[in-house]
Order: C-alpha cells, then structure tokens, then sequence
C-alpha cells in the first residue's frame, strides 16, 4: 500500500475522518488504491476533485458487503468522443448531400444577339426551359436583347430562362421643327430618339433657326 503520508492532504484527510473507509481502503490491492489516486487528480478543479472524493469515501463505507465490491474507479467518460463522432457524421452528411446536388445544377448560356430559334435551342441544351416575350428595340427583328437570368448564372435544371425578342424598333412620329432654334430642334429630336443631322443654308431667317426639315414634321 502506498504510504498514507505520501497521500495528497485532502485525500488524507478524508481517509482520516472515516477511519472504516480508511481500513478498507487499506485492504485494497495495491494497484486499485493507485488507480484510484490517479482518477481523483484527473478531477478538473476544487469542486471536480472533492466530488471524487467524495465518491470514494462513499464506496468505502460499511453498506458495501465485501471489498471486492469497491473494485477500482468509475471508469473514465468518453462522452466527447461520442460527440466528435456525431458531429463527423453530420458534417459528412452534409458534404455528401451538396455534392450530389451539384449534379442537379446547370449554367446560363449567353444568348443575347442570337435569333430567337436558336437562342431557345441554345437554352435547351443546357436542360433549360426558354420562355420568350416581345419588346421593342433597337436589335433587329426577331434578335434576342436581353435575357433573364443572366449568362453564367447557376440554375437547377428544368429551371426557366426569360428571353426578350425584339419585334423592332416601332414607329415614331418626327416633330416639327421648322422654326425652331438649333438646339431646341436637336433637343426635340434627342427626345423622341432620331439622331439630327444639321445642314446650314443661306436663308433670311435669324442665324441658328431651322428653316426646313426632311423627313417632314408629323410623319412616321
């Protein structure tokens, strides 16, 4: 046995202050007694330190019939080990469930300036599903303009894909500008989307007034 003076205080103590714990501890073997040492200074803190001796003490005392019964230290609590491995678990689910969905994932092609036949096919291709709508602009007839959502974005398959179709520019009415001074008929034009083009010529009208026009005002 080892000697009790060697024992930490509070052990010792405790020993000391239940002297039928003391002698059964006594007639342990060797080997548990240590074992038993070393558990209680594994204890994290006063408080962890003195329930273990408590513990002890408790497994000491008369009720238990035999020392055999004592036997050795609870054994240790691998709880976390446990929790590592559910959280490994979860993780790896995890992972495994996002790699298959990529599978599912397909990107954007660019179709802006393609004829709406082949910018649907373009999408389809990518398993796709195209819808198309109309809109004035200036691309040519039956160009798409603009496409939503746009290239490279990653979609689910089966996902749709908006794409505007240009039905052409559309008609607009030239305003009249005879009379007008340059940069009121430039400001005119400017607003109704036709580009000027500015020619000068003699005439008896204020400098910078427009004198004539072609297209005529008023036509389409």
């Amino acid at each position: 046995m080892p000697d009790p003076r060697a024992f930490p205080d509070d052990v010792a103590a405790a020993l000391e202050r239940n002297p039928e714990a003391r002698d059964r501890f006594a007639a342990l073997p060797e080997q548990q007694q240590v074992e038993w040492l070393r558990w209680i200074d594994r204890a994290r803190g006063r408080r962890g330190r003195a329930e273990r001796i408590q513990e002890l003490i408790r497994r000491l005392l008369p009720q238990r019939s035999t020392v055999e019964e004592v036997a050795g230290p609870p054994p240790r609590n691998y709880w976390w080990v446990w929790l590592l491995l559910l959280l490994l678990l979860v993780v790896g689910g995890l992972l495994a469930y996002f790699l298959t969905r990529g599978g599912d994932k397909t990107t954007v092609p660019d179709v802006t300036g393609l004829r709406q036949p082949a910018a649907e096919q373009r999408i389809r291709d990518k398993h796709l599903d195209a819808l198309s709508r109309t809109g004035r602009s200036s691309r040519p007839l039956g160009v798409v303009f603009a496409q939503v959502p746009g290239a490279g974005t990653q979609l689910g398959k089966n996902q749709t894909v908006t794409i505007s179709v240009s039905a052409g520019p559309g008609t607009i009415v030239v305003p009249r500008l005879v009379g007008l001074s340059q940069g009121e008929a430039v400001s005119a034009l400017t607003r109704a989307k036709l580009a000027p083009q500015l020619n000068n010529v003699s005439s008896k009208k204020p400098a910078g007034t427009v004198v004539g026009q072609k297209p005529p005002g008023g036509k389409s």
